[in-house]
């Protein structure tokens, strides 16, 4: 069985000292079960909706996956050295969720959407601004995608303590991909194709 885990740098893993984020934390719970699982942990920092157009169906080719989860939201609710706007719009961010899926469906049936995960308000020192309430909304129009298709949703909204799991006001540490990890392994069924 092969799994392909799509999104930015919370689904890559940044800030784990442990260096699996939840995707490793998924393949190595994978192995203890002896099951013949493939994870192949495609999230690149920095990426929005509109990375994930770019390289999506060349990437599913590649794999052509069993499962695909896709956790994508935070970088586009970002604003960027003084814009108050978002970089990718809640409507373009709505139509990007839609063709995503899209291109996964022509790959596989089993499409998991991972929610986006609570951060605290901060300014990068490359001028970037995260506000958690935006988070939120994009986070709720994920889940209204997901819905609308059908599709297995996994809320990680809240389930982060800002003080105990999130290493720099934005990425989880280790404590908190552990914590995503199990949320997924206990909502979704990834030993059964």
């Amino acid at each position: 069985m092969v799994i392909g885990i799509w999104g930015d740098s919370i689904t890559y893993g940044r800030s784990d000292d442990e260096a699996l984020g939840w995707g490793g934390r998924i393949l190595r719970y994978l192995y203890t079960k002896d099951t013949a699982a493939h994870v192949y942990n495609r999230g690149v920092c920095g990426n929005t909706t509109v990375d994930l157009l770019s390289r999506l169906d060349n990437e599913l080719k590649t794999l052509n996956p069993d499962i695909v989860l896709l956790s994508s939201g935070v970088n586009d609710s970002k604003s960027v050295q003084g814009i108050e706007t978002p970089l990718v719009s809640l409507e373009d961010y709505a139509s990007n969720i839609e063709a995503l899926i899209r291109i996964a469906r022509a790959y596989t049936k089993r499409i998991i959407i991972i929610g986006l995960t609570n951060i605290t308000d901060i300014d990068t020192p490359h001028g970037s601004r995260f506000s958690n309430d935006l988070v939120r909304t994009y986070d709720e129009t994920l889940r209204a995608h997901a819905e609308r298709e059908g599709l297995q949703f996994v809320s990680l909204f809240g389930l982060l303590d800002v003080e105990t799991d999130i290493a720099d006001g934005l990425h989880p540490n280790a404590r908190g991909y552990d914590k995503i990890a199990a949320k997924i392994l206990a909502e979704v069924d990834l030993i059964h194709p």
